[in-house]
C-alpha cells in the first residue's frame, strides 16, 4: 500500500472532499446492474442491498450533522452487505472525526484494496491515500521495554489489548492521548501505569519486573527482650502484692493477740492502732500490685512464647517505572 501514496500530496481541500463525497454517494446509489461483483457478499439479496442503500444515505446525513458515532454504526452495517471503496472511505472519515486516528488510517489504506465499481472515481482512492499519509504524521509511537529475569514470561497489555513482546520490547503506533499499560508475570500481581502520548511524537517507557520478597520466616527470638522485661516486672509486682498481703495478715493477727475476745487493754491501744493502720493500707496496695502484676505477667509470657515474623524488608512484587521523553 505504501507504494501507492503520492510522493508530494497535500491534505485534501474542502472542494476535494466535497467531490469525493459526491462520488461516493453517486457510486453507492447507482443502479443494481452496475454494482461491482466484489462489492456485496453472494448471500446478499436485492432487498438487503436496497436496505443498505437507504442506511448509507442515513449514515451520510448523520455524518454531515456531526453524529459520527451513529454514522459509523450504520456504515459498518452497510459494509457487511456491500463492501465498496466509498463505504470504507466514509467509515474512515467517521473514525478520524471520533479521534480514532490509527483505525482511520488503516481503513483509509484499505480503500485501495477494493476494486472500483463502474461509477466510482479514482478520486476516492487518491483522497484516501492523502488522508492516510496525513494521519501518519499525527499518530504517536510508543517504545516499550521490559527488564528483569522474568521478562520472557511477562504479559503486556495496552488499553486492554495483549501486546506481543520481542526480546522484551515492542514498538506501538497509537492514537495521541491517554493510555493504560498493564504488566504482569507468573507469581506477580498485575500493575498498571497511565501514560499520555503527544501527537506526532515518539515516547519510550521502561518497565521492570522485580523478584518478589521471600516469605517471612518465623523467628522466636524477635520480641523476646520486651517480653522478658514485661514478665520480670509482672513477677516483681505479684511478689509485692504477696508481701502486702502478708503485712496485712500479720497486722490482723497481732490485733487478735492483743485483743482477745474483742476487748483491747488500754496499755495495748497504741500498738493496736498501728497494726490496724497497717492492715487497712496493705489491702488496697496488695490489690493494685496484684492486678498490675497479673496483667504484666500475662503480656510478658505472650511476647516470650509467641513466634514473631522476622523483618524481611519491603519490596513490590512488580515494579513499574518509566520515562516519557
Amino acid at each position: 500500500m505504501t507504494s501507492r501514496r503520492p510522493a508530494s500530496a497535500r491534505a485534501p481541500s474542502r472542494a476535494a472532499r466535497a467531490t469525493v463525497a459526491f462520488v461516493a454517494i453517486h457510486a453507492f446509489h447507482a443502479g443494481r446492474a452496475v454494482a461491482a461483483p466484489e462489492a456485496a457478499p453472494q448471500t446478499a439479496t436485492q432487498t438487503e442491498i436496497e436496505v443498505a442503500r437507504r442506511t448509507f444515505a442515513s449514515a451520510y446525513e448523520d455524518e454531515l450533522a456531526g453524529r459520527f458515532a451513529s454514522a459509523l454504526t450504520k456504515l459498518r452495517e452497510v459494509r457487511a452487505v456491500r463492501d465498496t471503496a466509498s463505504v470504507r472511505y466514509r467509515i474512515a472519515s467517521c473514525l478520524e472525526a471520533l479521534g480514532k486516528l490509527r483505525d482511520a488510517r488503516e481503513v483509509f489504506l484499505s480503500v485501495g484494496d477494493v476494486p472500483l465499481g463502474p461509477t466510482e472515481d479514482h478520486a476516492v482512492t487518491t483522497s484516501a491515500m492523502d488522508h492516510a499519509r496525513a494521519l501518519e504524521g499525527k499518530l504517536a509511537r510508543l517504545f516499550l521495554r521490559v527488564d528483569g529475569a522474568a521478562k520472557e514470561q511477562a504479559r503486556l497489555e495496552v488499553d486492554g489489548v495483549h501486546t506481543q513482546l520481542t526480546a522484551g520490547s515492542t514498538l506501538l503506533v497509537l492514537d495521541p492521548g491517554d493510555h493504560t499499560v498493564r504488566l504482569s508475570a507468573p507469581g506477580r500481581g498485575p500493575q498498571a501505569i497511565q501514560i499520555t502520548l503527544i501527537e506526532g511524537k515518539e515516547s519510550s517507557l521502561a518497565l521492570s519486573l522485580v523478584d518478589p520478597p521471600p516469605p517471612p520466616v518465623a523467628h522466636p527470638r524477635y520480641g523476646n527482650t520486651v517480653g522478658i522485661v514485661t514478665t520480670t516486672t509482672g513477677i516483681a509486682l505479684v511478689a509485692g502484692a504477696v508481701i502486702a498481703l502478708v503485712v496485712r495478715e500479720t497486722a490482723i493477727s497481732r490485733i487478735a493477740e492483743l485483743c482477745p475476745a474483742g476487748t483491747c487493754p488500754r496499755s495495748a491501744q497504741p500498738e493496736v492502732e498501728g497494726a490496724s493502720a497497717r492492715a487497712t493500707a496493705a489491702g488496697p496496695v496488695a490489690a493494685v500490685l496484684g492486678a498490675a502484676g497479673g496483667i504484666s505477667l500475662g503480656v510478658g509470657l505472650y511476647l516470650v512464647l509467641r513466634p514473631v515474623a522476622a523483618p524481611t524488608g519491603a519490596g513490590a512484587a512488580l515494579g513499574v517505572g518509566g520515562t516519557l521523553p
